[in-house]
């Protein structure tokens, strides 16, 4: 499968407005899951790790497990619909479990409790990723671009959901309320699969496998780990300027996952024949190109914050009396200039590796080929936020947590690019120059600072008639 095939379709379409659903309930769940377990295995960095690396882990396996029944499924929308309101009604419930559930001390204490209330339910959700493959692919030849336009919708309702659940639903309904309320999405999604989706081509069995030992699956597992490493990184840096509270992560977590998304759909909208539809060139490009694309927008958001040095001690910058609109929006900002740059690179990267999978072994089942650079692509993105959260931030430090995750994206560039020297010293020799901006080495003494940044500064010059 060298490219695409079809005239580009940027708009939503029916499957991508359902998928677009599921991927906001999904978000819900998690974030009011993490609230709820909070009382049976802790509030703490390690309870919050053990709840995400379940959730997590779950949805990759869940992909993986069920790629051979989405493969062989003759009704994949009532497959789909029956995992969506397995997901939901899980979801409905799960508040009455933990009710009677007392708090456990031990971490394999801590672990079991999560996998039993979690491990259902995930991968129920992980093995929809295959089944979208399974419902809107209709040739070979279209395979990257239907999953750039489905999993793209997939992450841009996750990006909502990031915001609905602790901004909207939560706030109003409670958190057993906003369970229901995202079951309710999973019921409407469900219901427009048996409506819209029910004409699924028929099976084709392929008796060829996936190959495991593939570059383009390491590259994929390697991206997901600097991906969210990244994510880990950059959402503590960002927090630090905004203040740590509730909206302020969820504000982070939109940008990142809206990154993701638009990333993903802009590979959707291409045109055919273009270098930006080949798999292996995507996968390549994001790789090289995500160090350099960092650190310049770190670079980007010292520049706004008028700071020496982003890894030093930096000042909470929300003005006292802005209105609540506003200060998001300034959360927002600060958020899209550090985040939103490798998101979008990250985006671009799941489906051309899918793609490129494809181009490596075209006789294999898509829906496997999905469900394997997901679950690698999951597996490396678990590594890594643990990796970011537990190691990385306090062994080398943010610099230097900063520069070993841009040095593993940089990794799965040469994976996919053995050949190719001037792509790699050019990535090589941008990567170096946003670094000199980016993280100064001379350390200048801090300028006196207020709490507002670059941008409100200057116009509060020229409001008062500075030149």
């Amino acid at each position: 499968m060298a490219g695409y095939c079809g005239a580009p379709r940027p708009a939503m379409r029916k499957s991508d407005l359902l998928f677009f659903l599921t991927g906001a309930a999904a978000l819900v769940y998690e974030t009011v899951w993490i609230r709820l377990l909070a009382r049976l295995v802790g509030s703490d960095a390690g309870g919050l790790a053990v709840v995400l690396a379940v959730f997590m882990g779950g949805m990759g396996l869940g992909a993986w497990l069920l790629a051979g029944v989405a493969q062989r499924s003759a009704r994949p929308a009532r497959l789909f619909a029956g995992l969506e309101l397995f997901v939901g009604a899980w979801a409905a419930l799960s508040p009455l479990a933990l009710a009677h559930a007392a708090p456990v001390e031990s971490a394999a204490g801590r672990a079991l409790a999560a996998a039993l209330l979690l491990l259902p339910p995930t991968l129920a959700m992980g093995g929809t990723f295959p089944l979208m493959g399974r419902l809107v692919l209709r040739d070979d030849a279209g395979t990257g671009r239907a999953v750039s336009a489905f999993y793209g919708a997939n992450t841009l309702g996750a990006a909502l959901g990031a915001l609905l659940g602790p901004l909207l639903f939560m706030p109003r309904l409670g958190l057993s309320g906003a369970l229901y309320a995202a079951a309710l999405l999973d019921v409407v999604a469900a219901v427009g699969a048996l409506r819209w989706l029910a004409g699924a081509p028929p099976v084709t069995p392929r008796p060829a496998r996936v190959p495991w030992a593939s570059p383009t699956l390491l590259a994929s597992a390697l991206l997901g780990f600097a991906g969210l490493g990244l994510e880990v990184l950059l959402a503590r840096l960002v927090v630090s300027v905004t203040g740590a509270s509730v909206y302020a992560y969820a504000i982070v977590l939109f940008v990142f996952l809206a990154g993701l998304g638009l990333g993903s759909r802009q590979l959707a909208s291409a045109a055919p024949g273009s270098r930006l539809v080949a798999g292996r060139t995507v996968l390549r490009g994001a790789a090289l190109l995500l160090p350099a694309v960092t650190l310049l927008g770190l670079y980007a958001l010292r520049w706004q914050l008028g700071e020496a040095d982003l890894f030093g001690s930096l000042q909470n910058r929300s003005p006292a009396g802005m209105s609540v609109v506003g200060l998001w929006t300034l959360h927002a900002l600060f958020a899209a200039l550090a985040l939103l740059p490798p998101a979008l690179l990250l985006g671009a990267a799941l489906p051309s590796a899918v793609a490129a999978l494809c181009e490596e072994a075209p006789e294999a089942p898509r829906e496997r080929v999905l469900a394997r650079v997901y679950a690698c692509n999951t597996a490396g993105a678990l590594a890594g936020s643990l990796a970011a959260g537990f190691v990385l931030l306090a062994t080398p430090g943010p610099r230097g947590a900063l520069l070993v995750l841009v040095a593993v994206a940089w990794c799965a560039g040469l994976l996919v690019a053995p050949r190719r020297p001037r792509a790699l010293l050019a990535s090589l020799a941008a990567g170096a120059l946003a670094a000199l901006g980016a993280l100064p080495a001379a350390r200048r003494a801090a300028r006196p600072r207020d709490a507002l940044p670059r941008a409100r500064r200057a116009g509060q010059r020229r409001g008062r008639g500075a030149p």
